[in-house]
């Protein structure tokens, strides 16, 4: 996705968590592991008020990644949705709205 609005620099503020939780198990000489990651992450611009949200969430069995999940959402300062892209493991898929065209998404 891209904006418009060129300039300066903003004013900012990020909100972020991410967790990992990984589990391995052997026996017999063989061994599994999985590993599940997820992200959340929200930006806001304090001049213009849009949010930028995004979630991702992957799941990974023995080195392989088995579900893949990515999302981001930009909403204004009233709180419509402008833009939302998805993404998954073989596929992407982006949404503008009416109101995010005339935004300039």
């Amino acid at each position: 996705m891209r904006t418009v609005k060129k300039g300066g620099p903003r004013n900012v503020r990020v909100q972020s968590t991410t967790t990992t939780q990984a589990s391995q198990k052997s026996k017999k000489g063989k061994s599994k592991s999985k590993t599940i990651f997820k992200d959340d992450q929200k930006v806001t611009d304090l001049d213009t008020g849009e949010t930028v949200s995004s979630k991702t969430f992957q799941k990974d069995k023995d080195g392989k990644i088995k579900k893949f999940k990515s999302t981001t959402e930009i909403k204004n300062k009233q709180g419509e949705l402008l833009a939302k892209q998805v993404d998954r493991k073989s596929r992407s898929r982006t949404r503008v709205t009416r109101p995010g065209r005339k935004a300039g998404y």
